[in-house]
């Protein structure tokens, strides 16, 4: 069964980065990231999950992709992952 995580974009400045992430933008969660490097942050998970459900079905494809967005040095307004 294969995944898929899109991200909205929700703030930038020149430092770092937010976006929401799930299935759908009304119960997203939130994550938050340097562009230069080091850990991605949760700032809140997907609604009505449990945070292991979360880190499993969203959170870490998220954060694999804030990882490929951060090589490129592109943030795009909307993008996804999927497996």
């Amino acid at each position: 069964m294969g995944r898929m995580v899109q991200l909205w974009k929700s703030r930038e400045s020149s430092e770092d980065i937010e976006y929401l992430y799930g299935s759908s933008r009304e119960d997203a969660g939130l994550l938050r990231a340097s562009k230069h490097g080091g850990p991605v942050v949760k700032v809140r998970a997907v609604k009505g999950l449990s945070e292991a459900d979360d880190n499993f079905f969203y959170f870490q494809l998220a954060s694999f992709k804030i990882g490929r967005l951060r090589e490129a040095g592109e943030f795009p307004e909307e993008t996804y992952i999927g497996t």
